[in-house]
């Protein structure tokens, strides 16, 4: 996780919180259960904010994954996903997270995946190589 400035200050890590990981198929519930109209724009998610238990992650077939202190989170999906950025990792029970900025990836069986946060929003894209 990469914090951008536009300022002119150098990018930086963005440590803590989590990553929430959700399967395209069951969206349309996602954004239902949290009040939110879907969108086929990318735009609108890359400023999307929204609260989200850990039992709807869980009942759509989703995770959220710690970020570490270097900005650095391990995802153990693939195939097409919603990644959004949440405020903490901890989603036991009826605990909610709230998520600030989604992009929808095709996520690979391994890789890396540069995920971004700044003036333009959030960003998730596969670093190639």
């Amino acid at each position: 996780m990469i914090l951008l400035d536009d300022t002119g200050l150098p990018s930086r890590p963005d440590p803590g919180g989590g990553i929430l990981v959700i399967p395209e198929p069951p969206l349309p519930d996602l954004w239902h259960s949290v009040g939110e109209r879907e969108s086929d724009q990318p735009e609108p998610l890359t400023y999307t904010f929204f609260d989200v238990g850990g039992d709807l992650v869980d009942e759509l077939g989703g995770e959220i994954v710690p970020v570490d202190a270097d900005g650095h989170f391990r995802l153990t999906k693939s195939g097409r996903h919603l990644i959004c950025r949440t405020s903490d990792a901890d989603r036991s029970g009826a605990r909610s997270s709230s998520a600030g900025g989604c992009d929808l990836v095709d996520l690979p069986e391994s890789g890396v995946l540069e995920a971004t946060f700044g003036e333009g929003g959030f960003h998730a894209e596969l670093v190639p190589g």
